[in-house]
């Protein structure tokens, strides 16, 4: 080897090892932008648990969170309604956990489930419904999930007779490996999520995505 083809082996090896000290400075420079986004926003959505956190494989669309009303008691929901997408789903179910510890999902397309391991819709906190968007070749109560945009209010009948109104403030699409984390993550405020039931934490359901709604109390009336 001559003395010239060394130099320009080091000389490539040099570039390549530039490039992942500029890819790593990149990689860190990114964390700390959203831990710090994450600390100066308080009131924002909760950041998505678990390890490997999609980013370029999810889409978002995020509008200003609003105000939140104040918490209500617990009380179990009793009818959802979605004017934006002409949703009315005259009861909700109760869902809990499949003996293996899977949370349940809904049996038919068109039931809307509560997750009742999370809070009710109205409490402090994130309340979880869920649905299907198609099931067993029939469009689910939750087909027109994705289509909802920052701004539409949902509103929850609840057993003691109030009516919880939520506004809007995301909407995401993510991989079904983290919506179920994604739509639990924890909230200091009364916040709803609906989430698109899919086969990655039930029995029954298609799809490599899921959609999930975040929306914040903001209303109540009798």
């Amino acid at each position: 080897m001559t003395r010239n083809t060394r130099l320009s082996d080091a000389g490539r090896l040099g570039a390549a090892a530039a490039a992942v000290v500029v890819t790593l400075a990149a990689v860190l420079t990114t964390v700390t932008l959203m831990r710090a986004e994450s600390a100066e926003n308080p009131g924002s959505a909760a950041p998505l648990t678990g390890a490997g956190t999609p980013s370029t494989d999810s889409a978002a669309l995020s509008g200003p969170v609003p105000p939140a009303h104040d918490p209500l008691p617990a009380a179990a929901p009793g009818r959802l309604s979605v004017p934006a997408i002409g949703l009315v789903s005259g009861s909700v179910i109760e869902l809990g956990h499949t003996p293996t510890g899977v949370p349940e999902v809904p049996a038919e397309a068109m039931t809307v489930g509560w997750l009742s391991a999370t809070n009710s819709p109205g409490e402090r906190g994130a309340a979880v419904l869920t649905g299907y968007r198609d099931f067993a070749y029939e469009r689910g109560a939750f087909y027109g999930l994705g289509k909802l945009a920052p701004g539409a209010e949902i509103t929850v009948n609840r057993a003691d007779g109030t009516a919880a109104v939520f506004t809007v403030y995301r909407v995401q699409t993510l991989p079904k490996d983290f919506a179920l984390s994604a739509a639990c993550a924890h909230s200091d405020h009364p916040d709803l999520r609906l989430l698109t039931a899919s086969g990655r934490f039930g029995s029954a359901g298609t799809g490599t995505e899921a959609t999930v709604v975040f929306a914040r109390l903001t209303g109540v009336t009798a």
